[in-house]
């Protein structure tokens, strides 16, 4: 993975499903989201707010942003699923 790849922290307020956020590849800026489920997974059950187990999974989720953008670089948000951890 390049270093020069990031994500940004999680969007609050998030509505629905889905938790938003940025990644940023250089000077490439492209919205992302993780599903609510996914980040229940990182959780493993926890009552954690969804917010602190995106902080605290941020380089695993960082890791699969990377993926996913890599795999389909012409998509306009990169969408993290529980099958993408």
């Amino acid at each position: 993975m390049r270093s020069e790849f990031s994500i940004s922290s999680a969007r609050v307020p998030t509505l629905g499903d889905y938790v938003s956020f940025e990644i940023h590849d250089g000077e490439v800026m492209k919205p992302a989201k993780i599903s609510r489920t996914a980040l229940a997974v990182l959780g493993r059950g926890s009552f954690e707010p969804d917010i602190r187990i995106f902080e605290h999974h941020k380089e695993k989720i960082r890791e699969a942003a990377y993926r996913k953008y890599v795999d389909h670089p012409s998509a306009r948000l990169v969408s993290l699923s529980s099958d993408d951890l």
